[in-house]
């Protein structure tokens, strides 16, 4: 009894030090275990980030429902604001023969200026910068664009009472793109007129042209110089604007031929509907 003791007291030392071991490796283990959990943590925050919206919100049905309806009204709102910027479709007519219907439609918009420049009592202004012979069946579309937005123009500043009314011209159209991006949105059709008129008049062009059905841009406006103490000489750059087909790009510019088209033959009563 009395050899057992010393033993006994020899490994109460050796108990504790096992003790202590053990609980340094629990305390190691778990540490080593909290971090990896953070690290995964931090993983799966990372990657929810990707998923979650600005409010933090996760991609659920709900969510995924909300932007479904969100992106179908952006679809409808881009759609009205197309429909708004674009002019009304081509008639038949157009379709079936563009070249002689743009002829027709040269000569409609002649002789209603001429009509109007005698209701007024002015000079009948020019019109320049139409093709001598007849466009590219492709080029027709803008070129009617351009040709009912003078029209339109010359009404709408004779209605103001100015004084002259001096030229009416086309510009070449202009690709339209978004910041940053390479594909074509739209393509801007511009036209210029020059006139003579007084500020007020040409407050109220402006004023008018922003009331104007579809939409009618006022680019810019330049004054060329001091008719009289009243009266300038304007240049104003009006636009309409056509939607680009999809996939457009720098190489396709809106409005030029892409391979040449044959010649057409004209009648006797077309060449000279063209040359007048």
């Amino acid at each position: 009894m009395a050899s057992s003791s010393p033993r006994a007291v020899a490994l109460g030392p050796l108990a504790m030090a096992l003790l202590l071991g053990a609980a340094l490796i629990a305390a190691l283990g778990w540490r080593w275990q909290m971090q990896h959990l953070a690290t995964q943590l931090k993983a799966t925050r990372e990657g929810l980030k990707k998923l979650a919206l600005t409010a933090g919100v996760a991609p659920d049905r709900a969510v995924m429902a909300y932007l479904t309806r969100r992106q179908a009204a952006c679809e409808q709102r881009y759609q009205q604001a197309v429909e708004a910027l674009s002019p009304p479709p081509l008639p038949p007519a157009a379709l079936a023969d563009p070249q002689l219907f743009f002829q027709q439609r040269l000569h409609e918009m002649t002789q209603a200026l001429e009509r109007l420049a005698a209701a007024r009592e002015m000079a009948v202004p020019q019109t320049l910068g139409f093709p001598k012979e007849l466009p590219p069946p492709e080029v027709v579309p803008r070129l009617l664009v351009q040709l009912q937005l003078l029209q339109e123009a010359a009404a709408l500043v004779v209605d103001q009472g100015v004084a002259a009314l001096l030229s009416l011209k086309i510009d070449d159209p202009e690709p339209v793109r978004p910041p940053g991006a390479a594909e074509v949105l739209l393509t801007r059709l511009p036209v210029r007129v020059r006139l003579t008129c007084t500020l007020p008049q040409l407050l109220k062009i402006m004023a008018a042209a922003d009331r104007a059905a579809p939409l009618m841009d006022f680019k810019e406006v330049r004054v060329a110089s001091r008719s009289t103490e009243e009266a300038l000489d304007v240049e104003c750059v009006l636009a309409r604007y056509l939607p680009a087909p999809a996939g457009a790009g720098a190489d396709a510019p809106a409005g030029k031929a892409k391979e040449p088209t044959r010649p057409v033959r004209k009648t006797r009563e077309q060449r000279g509907r063209l040359s007048e």
